[in-house]
């Protein structure tokens, strides 16, 4: 209830991508089973079905192939209907089975096959090292699911690998048609293949969310607004309390 409706509440400028207000980070603290996965998912799914292209726009990290499955089951059950391609990788299947999941190559010509992808952060960087035209130049959303976890684990250095990946210039898959290349207006306002700088939006999810300066520095944050729900068998406990 309160995540939804504040990161819907960036879309006000009719594009996909803010290059010029990028959207506020959000780190937010709340116990298993609050429905935290379904709280990024539904405003994820909302927001990248207006795209027009195929890319890779959203990025879900999770430290277990268990968290992978049911974040992938979410947002299959949640995006059907919405066109959105979803793909996992995780190390269950081989690589080349992952690759053809996530590009398709022709020479000189990449295309992405995927809109959302779910990883675990071992897989992904195996994949910005060795897979071929995956790139994470047009992503959009960035969400980090049981940060805490994550943040306590090197996975060859991740984070810094991750950050660097997504900082990087975006590239076009296929040549923008002539008749774009003049026109008024900027091209990625119609289908944001070229955002002047990044606008991902960084999403941290934890049932104990640290504000450990060093760990979260190391996700270069960009102003972040922190949420944090109680559960109602907590505030009935402290009720209690209260009273006595």
């Amino acid at each position: 209830a309160s995540v939804v409706p504040w990161l819907l509440s960036d879309q006000k400028q009719g594009s996909l991508y803010l290059p010029y207000t990028p959207p506020r980070d959000l780190c937010v603290s709340a116990p298993t089973g609050s429905g935290k996965t379904l709280a990024y998912t539904v405003p994820i799914v909302e927001l990248l079905q207006t795209r027009r292209v195929t890319q890779l726009r959203a990025l879900i990290l999770v430290p277990t192939r268990d968290l992978a499955v049911q974040g992938r089951d979410m947002f299959e059950a949640v995006g059907k209907g919405s066109g959105l391609a979803t793909a996992m990788i995780t190390g269950t299947h081989s690589f080349r089975h992952e690759q053809a999941q996530l590009v398709r190559v022709d020479g000189d010509y990449t295309q992405s096959m995927i809109d959302v992808l779910i990883a675990t952060p071992g897989r992904l960087v195996d994949h910005l090292r060795g897979t071929c035209g995956f790139t994470l130049g047009h992503l959009r959303f960035l969400v980090i699911d049981e940060a805490d976890r994550l943040l306590g684990q090197s996975f060859q250095q991740w984070a810094s690998m991750l950050l660097d990946a997504i900082e990087s210039p975006p590239r076009t898959s296929f040549p923008l048609a002539p008749q774009t290349l003049h026109h008024e207006t900027p091209p990625w306002t119609h289908d944001d293949m070229d955002v002047p700088q990044p606008s991902v939006q960084k999403l941290l999810f934890s049932a104990t969310l640290t504000r450990d300066p060093a760990k979260m520095s190391a996700l270069r944050l960009r102003d972040p607004h922190y949420i944090r729900a109680v559960s109602y068998t907590h505030l009935r406990a402290h009720e209690t309390l209260r009273y006595l």
